[in-house]
């Protein structure tokens, strides 16, 4: 087969006749994509070398509109990702007949368009993102402290294992690359490969394992009336609980940082996110928790001379770092 750019992916991706044509002999598609006409195809996020997401909208054969997400996974389809979060969608029901009365999902997956490495989801219509600047944010932390623990709660097998060692490779090269392009930060990194090589000690006693994210923070999930839904699983694996709540807590110390004006909404969410989530899961250890939570404050410094209006928080992040 004939190897496509990623431009070259993207650009049929967004040919509203082009993928019209391959729903209309999809072979695993549910029917309410399956024979849809395409009108309109927008690019929401493009990672460049790893994914895309686009958004559809079309009518079906009874001239109903329809809205869904196309996941391009650009060296290829994504089967693991798309079996995960089918099975995620049968677990979380756990009983429940109707699935509206679910109080945590995941999008349905409608299917997969192998010629275009993609696999196709529904469109959380009514879901609302979360926001550090909304004014009910600190409010709403139990439904993200409860959403996540059920996520740890759900048992699923056959998943890639993470562990303190797979984390401290993705550091180093971190450490590496930052030391390439920032020779002036060389103290600060040493300080932080010894703070991290502490931290990292304490860890390895750690038994406990879920299944897990692996990228939770507040951009993961969507919020609707009745029902917190768990977004971006193509990193879900079965390892520390504490993986994922020192994540969120160190997302929120670094938004901290780059809003100043938001530290107090961070601090107070922060406490209110970590005493719901010890509810469900009273056998999480804190110390493991403030452990990870080191560890993504570390990634942030790197991820602060990378991404663009962040280059001021990098020494802040250091200091944060290292206190933690």
């Amino acid at each position: 087969m004939k190897t496509v750019s990623e431009a070259g992916l993207i650009k049929n991706a967004c040919d509203p006749h082009y993928v019209s044509s391959l729903l209309s002999d999809g072979e695993d598609l549910v029917p309410a994509v399956r024979g849809l006409t395409v009108q309109a195809a927008k690019v929401i996020r493009v990672k460049p070398g790893k994914r895309c997401m686009i958004k559809y909208s079309g009518t079906d054969k009874c001239g109903s509109s329809v809205e869904f997400l196309g996941k391009i996974r650009f060296k290829g389809l994504d089967r693991r990702s798309v079996a995960i979060q089918r099975r995620l969608s049968t677990l979380f029901l756990d009983g429940v007949s109707d699935f509206s009365k679910a109080s945590v999902t995941v999008p349905f997956v409608y299917g997969t368009l192998p010629r275009l490495n993609m696999w196709l989801q529904e469109f959380v219509e009514q879901g609302v993102p979360l926001s550090v600047q909304s004014v009910d944010f600190i409010a709403i932390q139990p439904r993200v402290a409860h959403a996540l623990a059920r996520l740890h709660q759900t048992r699923l097998v056959e998943l890639e294992h993470h562990t303190i060692d797979d984390e401290l490779s993705i550091l180093n090269r971190r450490f590496q690359q930052l030391g390439q392009s920032h020779p002036n930060l060389e103290w600060h990194i040493q300080s932080l490969k010894e703070k991290v090589q502490s931290v990292s000690n304490n860890l390895r006693s750690c038994s406990l394992r879920t299944t897990i994210h692996r990228d939770f923070y507040f951009d993961q999930i969507l919020l609707t009336d009745s029902q917190a839904v768990l977004v971006d699983l193509d990193l879900c694996c079965f390892g520390p609980p504490e993986l994922d709540v020192g994540n969120y807590i160190g997302h929120l110390r670094e938004y901290a940082i780059r809003f100043s004006k938001y530290a107090d909404v961070c601090k107070h969410a922060e406490a209110a996110f970590f005493e719901a989530y010890l509810k469900h899961m009273p056998q999480s250890d804190q110390h493991s928790v403030q452990a990870w939570t080191t560890l993504t404050l570390v990634r942030h410094v790197s991820l602060s001379t990378l991404l663009p209006g962040r280059s001021h928080t990098t020494l802040a992040l250091v200091d944060v770092a290292m206190d933690s």
